[in-house]
């Protein structure tokens, strides 16, 4: 017998065409084999308070679009995983961005800036910076945005992308190099 999460792949197949049709009993079978799966790998990841919402909402993107899962591409296990860490990425990024409006807006209300050109050389600074991020392969993006927006740590961006700890550290460095680079040539050409 297999463990939950390793079906053959006829009965995957089976159970994909099943979820197309609208079986509410399929989405049901799968959701008591992986939902305490997803639901500490959302935790893992920092999701304490939200893993639940993560799950349900890995679930209802399953139950809503039964096509994006083919199990020919690859098993249900690793769409659910793959789903359910992009569902928390996506929570951990808005997390971070409104973290990150709301201290901009007490320091805004803290401090008032009288010149013009401080505030036109921050929004160059941010367009820049944000520009030299979007340039970077994704392999090197994705761990620099949850080191430094998520505010996640090295061992928590490791198990968030699944990648060994050390990977993730050399993959930031040479990102962050990459972009000070890219930056340097900017301010010099300006």
């Amino acid at each position: 017998m297999q463990p939950p999460g390793h079906e053959s792949n006829d009965g995957e197949t089976e159970l994909a065409r099943r979820l197309r049709a609208g079986d509410h009993h399929a989405v049901g079978e799968v959701f008591a084999g992986h939902e305490h799966r997803l639901n500490a790998i959302a935790r893992r990841m920092g999701m304490d308070g939200a893993a639940d919402d993560v799950v349900q909402e890995t679930f209802i993107l399953l139950w809503e679009h039964p096509d994006r899962f083919d199990p020919q591409r690859g098993s249900l296990s690793s769409y659910l995983t793959t789903t359910s860490r992009g569902r928390a990425l996506d929570l951990l990024r808005r997390d971070a961005a409104r973290r990150g409006r709301e201290e901009r807006s007490a320091v805004g209300d803290a401090v008032t800036y009288t010149h013009v050109e401080d505030d036109g050389l921050r929004r160059t600074l941010r367009e820049r910076l944000e520009r030299a991020l979007a340039d970077l392969p994704v392999r090197q993006r994705e761990p620099i945005a949850l080191a430094y927006f998520a505010n996640l740590t090295y061992e928590e961006v490791a198990l968030v992308l699944d990648r060994p700890v050390g990977t993730v550290k050399s993959r930031i460095r040479s990102g962050l190099r990459t972009m000070g680079d890219t930056l340097g040539g900017e301010w010099r050409g300006a």
